[in-house]
């Protein structure tokens, strides 16, 4: 009986282990897995922007054109620079018009890459807040993978290290027969005494009677 009482007690506590461990790793993993999925997501979005737009990475597409046109803006400054020095010694230079032409071309072409950066239909403006969300949603989504999966780990190193055991400390058996108190032999040994006593009694009894006569 009490073999079977420990053999069910030991089951009952590897189903609570089992059960325990099972739900907190399973929660983890699907924690992990919900994760990767809108990582998933985020990154199909953002590849999906990419091959509409033609263009991998519209900030640094955008710090590109800023530094054209940057330097056309230093162009310009210098032909105009250039023009001045030249219309103030000889105002009648042909020059002048090859630079006039000059600084046209290169604010024509300013102009141009600014559209493109702003204000035009298809500009690099709407398109970066557009990317720098799908960029921003990704990054998130990628902290979230390391971190569910960080968590599963540990939930799975957890649920190993914190295993219940329900341990013998002695075996079972029977209950030992009693041996004490002896009841038969203390009743025996108040018999003997009293009949002891009685004899002795009746000994001195009998040898002062006899004294007497």
């Amino acid at each position: 009986m009490t073999a079977s009482l420990l053999a069910r007690s030991e089951r009952l506590v590897n189903q609570l282990n089992e059960r325990a461990a099972s739900n907190a790793v399973q929660e983890a993993l699907q924690s992990r897995d919900d994760a990767i999925a809108r990582r998933d997501l985020a990154q199909g979005k953002l590849t999906s922007f990419r091959n509409t737009s033609g263009i991998i990475d519209p900030s640094r597409t955008a710090s590109e054109m800023t530094q054209l046109i940057g330097g056309l803006l230093e162009q310009v400054a210098a032909l105009k620079a250039e023009k001045a020095q030249l219309t103030s010694l000889t105002p009648s230079s042909p020059q002048i018009e090859v630079i006039n032409a000059r600084i046209r071309a290169y604010e024509d072409q300013i102009s141009i890459e600014r559209a493109k950066m702003a204000g035009a239909t298809g500009s690099l403006a709407p398109q970066i807040g557009g990317y720098e969300d799908l960029l921003l949603a990704r990054e998130i989504a990628d902290r979230e993978v390391t971190q569910t999966t960080a968590a599963y780990i540990s939930a799975r190193n957890e649920a190993r290290r914190q295993q219940l055991y329900l341990d013998r400390i002695v075996e079972p058996n029977l209950p030992d027969k009693s041996t004490e108190p002896r009841r038969l032999v203390s009743i025996l040994i108040v018999l003997m005494s009293t009949l002891s006593i009685y004899g002795l009694g009746w000994l001195v009894w009998a040898g002062i009677r006899e004294h007497r006569q």
